[in-house]
């Protein structure tokens, strides 16, 4: 899929090279791509594509570089990239810790496409520091968001 979202996006493979700076790169040419494509016109089945695509590589990084594991399970909504061991997780000020935090990659590639719809640039390198130190903050979204 690498390969697919390079073609997408116009990224070589050492661009593409499963580096945690190789998602920064990735943030900067998926801000671009409406400015370079009309995406208000791609169809359900090119949204999905491009949200699989940047979904797996950021888990394989995530894999790579954070000592994630995979769970994978039945589809991309539910498959995850798995860390273990004193998670520190932050929420209203709170702080406590568990054991294992999965990352969704559904939700990482959604999130993407939708910080590009409104022309703002996806978090996939603070996802990825957040994994590496372990750390995730929670944060509610209030109903007007």
């Amino acid at each position: 899929m690498a390969s697919q979202l390079g073609d997408r996006l116009g990224m070589s493979e050492p661009e593409l090279d499963f580096t945690p700076t190789s998602l920064k790169r990735l943030e900067d040419k998926l801000i671009e791509l409406p400015q370079k494509t009309d995406i208000q016109n791609f169809s359900d089945e090119e949204i999905v594509q491009l949200v699989r695509e940047v979904a797996a590589y950021v888990g394989e990084v995530l894999v790579l570089h954070a000592d994630g594991k995979w769970r994978p399970l039945k589809d991309l909504w539910s498959t995850h990239v798995v860390f273990e061991g004193d998670i520190r997780i932050i929420k209203e000020g709170r702080r406590r810790v568990a054991p294992s935090i999965a990352f969704s990659l559904g939700a990482i590639g959604a999130a993407a496409w939708d910080m590009i719809s409104i022309g703002k640039k996806p978090s996939l390198y603070k996802d990825y520091q957040s994994a590496k130190k372990k750390m995730v903050k929670e944060e509610l979204k209030s109903k007007s968001d």
